[in-house]
């Protein structure tokens, strides 16, 4: 008995210091004979423990890449990241023009407007599945703040 609670407040433990909150976003649309898109969303830690985005998976996508933006010489440059940073009480938001997941090898994406499934791997902090919608390019919901994720 004895061992079940120690187990049991391990894992209550590990819940309240990572209480990530994935937030509403999009994947790009993809552009004809293009196989090649990017996603964006918000990560919120509400805990008092630091995570990092360590991998994120599609079934539609044959590999993925976290990629940032960085201004030199006048000229934008995308680096690839291993992993990136939740950090505790703060937020991570991919967007355009900042840190985004690149989605590579894409054999279809379904139609603007439908939803898709993303599974999100946090390390120690957790895997969470998240659900975005198919944009165009000329369209973006980043504002609106809809709770999207699935712990």
């Amino acid at each position: 008995m004895k061992i079940l609670g120690f187990v049991l407040g391990l894992l209550i433990t590990q819940y309240c210091r990572a209480e990530l909150l994935l937030e509403a976003g999009f994947i790009q649309a993809l552009l004809p004979g293009q196989n090649t898109s990017a996603a964006f969303f918000t990560v919120t830690n509400r805990g008092e423990t630091d995570c990092d985005l360590l991998d994120a998976r599609g079934d539609f996508a044959g590999r993925t890449e976290f990629h940032s933006h960085q201004h030199r010489d006048g000229m934008v440059h995308m680096r690839a990241e291993s992993s990136l940073p939740v950090p505790s009480r703060g937020q991570l938001v991919l967007e355009p023009g900042g840190y985004h997941l690149m989605l590579f090898d894409i054999d279809s994406l379904p139609a603007t407007d439908s939803m898709v499934e993303l599974d999100l791997d946090f390390g120690d902090c957790g895997n969470y599945r998240l659900q975005l919608p198919v944009r165009d390019r000329f369209q973006s919901d980043l504002a609106d703040k809809k709770p999207a994720g699935v712990p």
